[in-house]
């Protein structure tokens, strides 16, 4: 899916633009929760970050939607026609292209959109260029973007001739699904991406972006404490500003439960319109914004929650709430594990 803002003379310099979707109708129809996907990408183009951005969304019947989006600026052309501000300079459009999946395959979704854009967007940029005058490609996204890669490199020239639909026809085609126990190789335009799926006596797949999230957010005391107040079913709330640090740090928390499950509410990205849902008695996981969190709502239902600051890695315990610790031995043997993985990340 692509969403983008309709590139229009009345949309010039307003702060709050309207957002087209770019998507077949007869596609779009055969999907579910389609509101959410929505609400995800009209978000990542609303937030301006030019960056990969992760969500995750529960439905109805206990499975999950997965969201993957890239942000990026192109330069706004009306019948053909670059245009530009009363000082000359060049306007530019937001655009967003997201991936929807139910599976949790986010760093693998990141290099596919990496690589879409470079090959195909970056590209058809460049056709429209003048000759003595080349768009250089910083001003459409971050330079990190066409840095190398450490994937491995297909050598098959043929590959690079294939039309844009064909390369994601096959990426869809070969997106796996979580069978346990299989190796899958995945082709990403001329780069091979490997997912290892684990059997199903060891810890359930979780992509490595979760735990580089988490381990980067929190120390390793930190972890083990808001580890024992899951296990212990207690009400936890991660607060972040950035969205994907929510997702992928909750995401890593509920792998980390393994062998047991949580089948409590989760919701990683608690939408404002139930910020109430915070004073609920019942377990949960929850995680909510910055500026979400200092809103009236929220800062008047924190009786008995424990919250997380995933920015500052700092977790705060009410007296109200009877946490049982583990033993220091323990932690102290855990911390040190977690160190050690750590610095392998």
């Amino acid at each position: 899916m692509s969403v983008t803002v309709p590139p229009t003379e009345e949309n010039i310099g307003r702060s709050n633009p309207p957002i087209v979707r770019i998507m077949q109708n007869t596609d779009f129809q055969r999907i579910r929760n389609t509101s959410w996907m929505l609400l995800f990408c009209y978000l990542v183009l609303y937030s301006r970050r030019s960056k990969n951005q992760v969500c995750s969304q529960g439905t109805a019947d206990r499975s999950r939607s997965y969201g993957t989006s890239l942000f990026y600026y192109e330069k706004m052309k009306i019948d053909g026609e670059c245009k530009k501000d009363k000082k000359g300079r060049q306007l530019y459009v937001p655009r967003a292209l997201c991936i929807l999946s139910h599976q949790p395959f986010f760093t693998a979704f990141n290099v596919f959109l990496r690589e879409l854009y470079r090959n195909a967007i970056l590209d058809s940029e460049d056709q429209f260029a003048d000759e003595n005058d080349s768009i250089p490609r910083v001003e459409s996204f971050e330079a990190l973007l066409r840095k190398g890669s450490l994937y491995d490199t297909l050598l098959d020239d043929s590959m690079a001739l294939l039309p844009l639909e064909k390369h994601i026809q096959h990426f869809i085609d070969f997106c796996p699904s979580l069978d346990p126990g299989f190796l899958i190789h995945l082709p990403v335009f001329q780069k091979i991406y490997t997912i290892r799926i684990p059997p199903l006596t060891r810890l359930p797949y979780t992509d490595k972006l979760c735990f580089k999230c988490l381990f980067t957010s929190l120390s390793p005391k930190n972890i083990v404490k808001v580890y024992a107040a899951i296990l212990q079913e207690q009400r936890v709330l991660f607060v972040s500003e950035q969205m994907d640090s929510l997702t992928l740090c909750a995401q890593a928390f509920n792998s980390l439960l393994y062998p047991f499950r949580w089948f409590h509410p989760f919701i990683p990205i608690l939408p404002f319109a139930v910020t109430e849902t915070i004073s609920a008695s019942f377990p949960y996981i929850f995680g909510v914004t910055t500026n979400q969190f200092e809103t009236e709502d929220c800062q008047n239902n924190l009786d008995g929650v424990i919250v997380v600051y995933l920015d500052y890695d700092k977790v705060v315990v009410p007296k109200s709430c009877h946490l049982v610790e583990f033993r220091k031995s323990f932690v102290k043997k855990v911390v040190t594990q977690m160190e050690n993985t750590c610095s392998l990340l």
